[in-house]
């Protein structure tokens, strides 16, 4: 799979934003763990858990966009199977109404039948 430009940017961006909040999440958890003010420990534990959630957030986009990428590379890899090239041009063919077109085609081919 290829990426073009804006993608490689935006899974670079999430994932940049994604390994930030880990290191985040990690130091206000510690800090949490160090403070001896009771107020001042569920404060951290709330940003704590504030941040996790943005963390899970970020995964999601993440995990969607790479999905997204994964699911047309499948999409394209199928439009580009030789298969599916021989296909797309069968159904030119048959729409076109010339019979030379048609003769130029092996005999065995379904359409070769259809046509006379």
């Amino acid at each position: 799979m290829t990426l073009d430009e804006p993608d490689c940017q935006e899974i670079e961006r999430l994932l940049a934003e994604l390994l930030d909040n880990v290191g985040a999440v990690t130091l206000i958890l510690d800090c949490a763990a160090l403070s001896k003010n009771t107020q001042a420990r569920t404060r951290f534990l709330r940003l704590a858990r504030e941040s996790s959630a943005r963390g899970t957030l970020t995964l999601k986009k993440l995990l969607w966009h790479w999905s997204g990428l994964r699911r047309h590379d499948e999409e394209e890899k199928a439009l580009l199977s030789p298969e599916a090239i021989i296909e797309a041009l069968k159904a030119e063919i048959r729409k076109t109404k010339s019979p030379a077109v048609h003769r130029l085609l092996p005999a065995s081919t379904p359409m070769d039948v259809e046509s006379r």
